[in-house]
Formats: C-alpha cells, sequence, structure tokens
C-alpha cells in the first residue's frame, strides 16, 4: 500500500480497526523506504505529543468515518482506540498488539505540509481541542484538504477535570472525523453529536457532504460566503403536547429555542412565541443540525430544560410534523413532543 492508496470501504466491512501506536522495529521492517530519518533509535513505540497523548484517557468517541462515496447501510466497521489506565504510568506497547495496528497508525502531528509530504495513508494523527481550534481558525481550508487525505482526531482538553465538552460542530465544519466527546457528560454536546447520527440509526458512520470532498474549491467554515445563494427555512413552533412537569413544580411555563448549528455564519438562535414563523437563511446546509429545546420559565432570568430534540437540517421535510422530545440523558420523553 502506497502513500495515497488505501482498502476500499469493502475490504472493511465488518472488520475492526485497532488505532494504536506502533512498535518502531516493526515499522522499519514493514515501511524502511518511507520511514522518517530522524526517528533515532529503536524504542519501545512511536513518540507521540506525549503532552497532548496524557489528556485522551477515559473518553469514548464515536467514530465519523467520511467517505467520498456513497455506501450502503451494511458497509460498517468500527475503530477502537487503546490507550492506558493510568496517565503518570508509560506501558510499553505488546508486539502482538502491535501487529494488530495496520490502517490506523498513530503518528504525532507537525503541519499540514508535513503531513502531505511525509503521513501514509493508514496514519492517523490526535490532537487536543485547543491546538485544533488554532489550526482551523488560522488554516481553515488547509484543514479541510488535510482530512480529505488523513483520519484526524480531536479531543477534549486535559483542562476539563469535570469532564466537560466542547462544541464538536465546530471540528465536523473541517471533516474531522473523529470528534471524541466525554459521553459521560449530557449536555448541548452530546446532544449535537447524538443528533449528527440520526440518519443512520446512530449506528456507524455518516458520510461527508460534499462541500468537504472538493478539492478545486477552498472552502473555509469561517468565512462567510455571501455570494452563495442561501436556503430559507421558515419554521412555525405550534405547540407542545404531553410536556413533563418538573418533580419541583406543579405548574409548567414552557417555551422553546430553536438553535442552527453549523458553520459559524449559519448559526444562530431564535426564541419565538408559540404560533410565530421563524426565518432562517442557510448558507451551507449540509454541515447545519438543528436543535428544538423546551425549557420552562422560572423566574423573569431563570429557566429549566425540559427536554430537547436534534436531527440534520437535511432530515426535514416540509409540511406539518411531530418533534419527538428527549431527556437530558438523551432517553424518549414520549409521548412528549412539539407540532
Amino acid at each position: 500500500m502506497n502513500k495515497t492508496n488505501g482498502p476500499c470501504d469493502e475490504d472493511l466491512m465488518y472488520k475492526i480497526l485497532i488505532k494504536n501506536k506502533k512498535l518502531k522495529s516493526q515499522i522499519r521492517r514493514e515501511d524502511k523506504t518511507e520511514e522518517s530519518a530522524d526517528e533515532g533509535e529503536d524504542a519501545d513505540a512511536d513518540d507521540e505529543d506525549e503532552d497532548e497523548e496524557d489528556d485522551e484517557y477515559s473518553i469514548q468517541f464515536r467514530a465519523m468515518f467520511w467517505s467520498p462515496r456513497k455506501m450502503g447501510s451494511k458497509n460498517k466497521f468500527n475503530l477502537v482506540s487503546l490507550n492506558g489506565t493510568d496517565q503518570k504510568e508509560k506501558v510499553a506497547l505488546h508486539k502482538d498488539l502491535s501487529d494488530l495496528v495496520i490502517y490506523t497508525r498513530s503518528v504525532k502531528f507537525i503541519s499540514f505540509c508535513h503531513s502531505r509530504d511525509n503521513q501514509n495513508c493508514y496514519e492517523n494523527t490526535s490532537m487536543a481541542e485547543k491546538k485544533a481550534r488554532k489550526l482551523m481558525k488560522s488554516s481553515g481550508s488547509s484543514f479541510i484538504h488535510h482530512n480529505q487525505r488523513f483520519l484526524s482526531r480531536i479531543y477534549p482538553a486535559g483542562s476539563r477535570t469535570s469532564s466537560s465538552n466542547y462544541n464538536p460542530q465546530e471540528f465536523w465544519n473541517v471533516g474531522a472525523q473523529l470528534v471524541a466527546l466525554n459521553f459521560q457528560s449530557p449536555g448541548l454536546s452530546m446532544d449535537l453529536n447524538n443528533g449528527r447520527f440520526q440518519d443512520n440509526g446512530g449506528c456507524g458512520y455518516v458520510l461527508k457532504p460534499a462541500v468537504l470532498m472538493s478539492r478545486e474549491r477552498n472552502f473555509d467554515p469561517n468565512t462567510s460566503y455571501r455570494y452563495l445563494k442561501p436556503i430559507q427555512l421558515v419554521l412555525k413552533v405550534i405547540s407542545g403536547s404531553n410536556l413533563p412537569v418538573i418533580k419541583s413544580r406543579n405548574t409548567l411555563d414552557p417555551f422553546v429555542r430553536v438553535e442552527i448549528h453549523g458553520i459559524a455564519f449559519d448559526s444562530r438562535t431564535l426564541t419565538p412565541h408559540w404560533d410565530t414563523d421563524m426565518n432562517f437563511s442557510i448558507t451551507v446546509p449540509e454541515l447545519c443540525l438543528v436543535r428544538f429545546c423546551v425549557r420552562d420559565q422560572m423566574t423573569l432570568f431563570k429557566s429549566e430544560f425540559v427536554g430537547q430534540y436534534t436531527l440534520p437540517f437535511t432530515s426535514l421535510k416540509k409540511g406539518y410534523r411531530w418533534v419527538p422530545l428527549l431527556s437530558r440523558q438523551g432517553c424518549s420523553l414520549d409521548p412528549a413532543s412539539l407540532f
């Protein structure tokens, strides 16, 4: 396998891909001609950026495998990230585990230019959210082109000691395939993550939209594309049905927030009155998620979460629709819904 040509999707059906580092001695035997000259003497494993890798323990993530061509629903595979259990202890990599690392070998990210000239298609990089965000803001187009050729994994910063999450949408906007979240922490980020996978029933991967696969255009999610003809979305929240009452209160004073999450130019939040038209102008609909959030107005400046539902903009259909509501943990609140 060369730098640009790897296995096709059908070859990976029903396979488990092990993402991990690999013994340098094995790398030299398998790929002598392409190994960097500055690796030094043989060691236990690749020296990926340890300062960053220390942050990734105990993080669960869902794999978003972007493919340039449409696949059937059965063409799925899993990717497993294997890490140590003690952040302070450096665990030696066993040869048997190293042998299992084939298509998703972890290497250190240096720069987009370095990856283009030296990285193989079966190698992937991981970076903390702060580094990824800096690259996204300074070189959005380059980040997208990088992710057209290689797998990128983004994970929460180690400073998130309470297991909070970043907004995954900003990294989906540049085509990052593995956007890691703390699954134990419910909230907006997990709502968006679950909504992104609504189209495939929450199983397997979803396809990258064409806007992130074109090599001819230099798309940058940080730039406003006023020359593109936007799509107009008109929504009217007519009513709510069977909304759950918070246990600490006997009454409910509900209101709805409708949020658009996409590129910065498209993202917007409206809190309408019931039975009122809302108008959204959406430039890149393929990247947008629509989130309906019901809250209970407690006081003038305080409200509490009641339920929510998030789905891709491309899943919306015209006409009258019932929107089911989910709890903060993502469980169904049936028969609670919005009309």
